[in-house]
């Protein structure tokens, strides 16, 4: 194998492990969530690129961004209910490329907010931290906080809905958000979207994660894909002075 291809390999190995801590965290209780019809993940390019979350102007879910579509480990009472996530979040640093691996830490502070249709509200300050972009085969896969940070604070909530009663009361939350474009030209990967003149938006898909039953220590993706990076480069040394 090229030693160009054996550090992509560990680098995308360094992204699977970080996956694999948050599919830990995810044993415990999850509420599935996926964008409505003509509600986006708007992404800003620019000198100060950022991105939101948008609303439904028109259609059933109008004034809502995503919908419950399914939970783990709960009674799944929640299932069909609407949520927003508001905020505008700054990309912040310069894009750290790894092969076809983007990524970058994101800043800002937002409020995530899920009505149970009886008028009561879920809300929870979010936090994200990170965001990175993976081309590869017919598709640009990217996701946000799949560092796996406990990013959810302040969770609040005074109805009856089972679902939301217990992600609440549970000692720590977190949300991730996946997203995703097909592989056509120009190339939508991280570099794309924070240049200047571009405007995109896309669906997206995420999780919001009750974690209570084990210590979690979230690491960055960053941190991980920097260690396997320095694991690749270690390793063609020793693949060239062999």
């Amino acid at each position: 194998m090229q030693p160009r291809r054996i550090l992509i390999v560990l680098v995308v190995l360094g992204l699977i492990f970080g996956a694999g801590a948050n599919a830990l965290a995810l044993t415990n209780p999850v509420i599935d969530i996926s964008s409505v019809e003509n509600a986006s993940l708007h992404f800003v390019g620019g000198a100060s690129p950022y991105f939101e979350f948008t609303n439904a102007a028109s259609g059933p879910d109008v004034g809502n961004s995503f919908k419950i579509t399914g939970t783990k480990g709960l009674s799944g009472d929640s299932v069909g209910l609407d949520g927003t996530i508001s905020g505008q979040f700054a990309i912040v640093t310069s894009i750290s490329t790894f092969g076809p691996l983007e990524f970058a830490s994101v800043n800002g502070t937002g409020v995530l907010d899920i009505n149970d249709g009886l008028g009561f509200n879920l809300t929870a300050n979010v936090q994200w931290y990170d965001i990175y972009s993976l081309t590869g085969g017919t598709s640009v896969t990217g996701g946000i906080n799949y560092g796996g940070f406990l990013n959810l604070t302040n969770v609040t909530y005074g109805g009856g809905n089972s679902d939301l009663k217990t992600f609440q009361q549970d000692l720590d939350q977190m949300a991730i958000i996946s997203f995703s474009f097909a592989a056509d030209t120009p190339t939508r990967d991280l570099l794309y979207l924070v240049s200047a003149g571009h405007n995109t938006n896309d669906s997206y898909s995420g999780q919001l994660s009750a974690v209570y039953d084990s210590p979690f220590v979230p690491v960055p993706p960053a941190a991980l894909l920097l260690g396997s990076g320095l694991l690749g480069l270690a390793g063609w040394r020793r693949f060239r002075k062999g």
